[in-house]
């Protein structure tokens, strides 16, 4: 895996405007901490269920452990060892932790990650041509994370396009339509990350920023796929919490 961002040059050697493909939710800014707390808050619904920390959640306590978690899904890792869930509780339990995520104020309690600080800056450099922030939101939130990326990216909104996807929907779906000009992808799950490797064929030469987190080790295969596309995976240390707001 190479170190750096590789420079798009063109013919004469000069550097040629990229565009780029962002995730939001675990790369622009952590949103588990927050909906895990909110988990908590709602122990009466959750506790018969789901491990919940003994002494309630801190932000400060629990926010490294939430991201570092070894499942992606939240209710994968909180399900309690001693319980066995029949399908109807399930998809009732399911519902429940997704409705602490669909509130209209969401991203209001949400800091940018260093990363996502990081890349705002960035896209004000004359080498980014134009960036796609792909992510799934729900009808109750999704105002509330375009305030959140209007408000980070708000030097350079020209270059941004939010696009929102439907549930089933997958990014290579909107990825594969736009264009070979694609030099620099951020993502932290890997169902996508090993979509976009198996069904871009648009993509060539390009640089994979994952943040390392428990849930996204890469298996040999997958690095191979990479390399043999020309993708670099790029997993960065991401020990650096973006600032998360008690305010709920």
């Amino acid at each position: 895996m190479e170190k750096a961002f590789n420079m798009n040059m063109d013919a004469n050697g000069k550097v040629k405007p990229v565009d780029v493909v962002l995730d939001c939710d675990e790369v622009l800014a952590f949103i588990t901490p927050l909906w895990v707390k909110l988990i908590h808050d709602r122990e009466e619904v959750f506790g018969r269920y789901f491990k919940l920390f003994k002494e309630g959640f801190s932000f400060d306590n629990h926010s490294l452990k939430v991201v570092m978690r070894d499942r992606y899904y939240l209710n994968e890792w909180l399900i309690r060892d001693d319980i066995v869930l029949d399908n109807y509780t399930r998809d009732i339990l399911v519902k429940e932790l997704m409705d602490v995520y669909d509130r209209p104020d969401f991203y209001e309690y949400i800091a940018p990650s260093r990363f996502g600080l990081g890349f705002a800056q960035m896209a004000t450099q004359s080498f980014i041509n134009k960036i796609y922030i792909i992510t799934k939101s729900t009808a109750n939130n999704r105002e509330s994370k375009n305030r959140f990326l209007e408000t980070l990216f708000s030097n350079t909104m020209d270059k941004i396009q939010i696009i929102h996807l439907e549930l089933n929907q997958k990014k290579s779906d909107v990825v594969k339509t736009l264009g070979d000009n694609i030099k620099i992808i951020a993502e932290d799950e890997l169902g996508n990350i090993e979509d976009y490797i198996e069904n871009c064929p648009n993509l060539g030469k390009c640089d994979l920023y994952i943040p390392s987190f428990g849930y996204n080790q890469p298996t040999k295969e997958l690095v191979q796929k990479a390399e043999d596309k020309g993708i670099n995976l790029m997993y960065y240390d991401f020990k650096w919490l973006g600032e998360l707001n008690d305010r709920v």
